[in-house]
């Protein structure tokens, strides 16, 4: 996850290097008095490849750990719930939003796309597992941001527009597990007996009551068609969001090298493609406000 953190803010700093050298590197790049700020709201519906769902499903009702019962020679004794099995699985559809903010000049827009996806909840199927522990709702939700550059097909004051974008950003993508579940470590060694399996303590770890994540950078690209009523304008869009998760590590000591991965498989399909309505304000620019005064 640090590795992947690490690229996409290196490639942020490098964005905002470029575009700061071009904005001061001379006054008649452009002119600052014609610039305009815009903020935008959109909902959209949104369809998760089937990689992605079964990643999820399968982190929270499939790969799922057991509950240690015992013990046995020294051992801890781990069995499985299969009250899991009564969860209903998540699909591929869901509603998400997005909020915008940035700039235009002329035809060209620069902007921070912040995308949400609501929790998603699964209610859970009875208020105790097999082994008397406490079940709660399995829930997943997932936020990201881009910086987005897209271009206005037509002039800039036309009334139908075509805007094509691209961006690139991160993701994260946050899963609350079923019940306090116990995993076993990568790499432990375990026997198995007519209770269950017999592992070493040190070899378990025990999630927590909260959300965990996992984080990936990501490619967004949408195509849009709005109508300007300036400063209001109304747009239909759709696209495609590239995202590749990896594993999910669910030991917090960074010390430990000895952790359990959770579907240890690279570059999970996260992808989705969506469509959405967008409602966008744009503000006057310094010269459009220095005319309205003077008129």
């Amino acid at each position: 996850m640090k590795t992947k953190l690490t690229s996409f803010l290196s490639t942020a700093v490098l964005f905002l290097s470029i575009t700061a050298s071009m904005t001061f590197a001379s006054e008649s790049f452009y002119d600052k008095n014609l610039v305009r700020g815009f903020i935008s709201f959109s909902g959209e519906y949104k369809h998760m490849s089937s990689s992605h769902m079964d990643y999820v499903n399968s982190l929270l009702f499939e790969s799922s750990g057991g509950i240690v019962i015992g013990l046995e020679d020294s051992l801890a004794v781990l069995n499985f719930d299969s009250q899991l099995d009564n969860y209903g699985h998540f699909n591929s559809s869901v509603v998400g939003l997005n909020f915008n903010i940035g700039a235009e000049y002329k035809q060209l827009l620069s902007w921070f796309n912040i995308n949400f996806i609501p929790t998603q909840v699964s209610k859970r199927p009875s208020s105790t597992g097999d082994f008397g522990n406490e079940l709660g709702d399995a829930r997943w939700f997932s936020y990201g941001a881009d910086w987005m550059f897209g271009w206005k097909i037509f002039h800039e004051q036309s009334f139908i527009n075509v805007i094509p974008s691209v961006g690139l950003g991160m993701s994260l993508l946050n899963i609350h597990f079923a019940s306090e579940y116990t995993y076993i470590k990568e790499g432990s060694e375990v026997t198995a007996s007519d209770n269950g399996l017999l592992v070493k303590n040190e070899d378990l770890i025990t999630i927590e009551d909260r959300f965990y994540s996992n984080f990936s950078s990501a490619v967004h690209a949408e195509l849009e068609v709005r109508l300007d009523f300036d400063p209001i304008a109304v747009g239909l869009y759709g696209g495609y969001r590239y995202i590749r998760y990896g594993s999910l590590d669910l030991q917090t000591d960074e010390d430990d090298e000895n952790t359990k991965w959770i579907l240890g498989e690279p570059d999970v399909n996260g992808d989705s493609w969506f469509i959405g309505a967008r409602v966008t304000w744009t503000f006057l620019s310094k010269r459009q406000k220095e005319l309205k005064i003077k008129l």
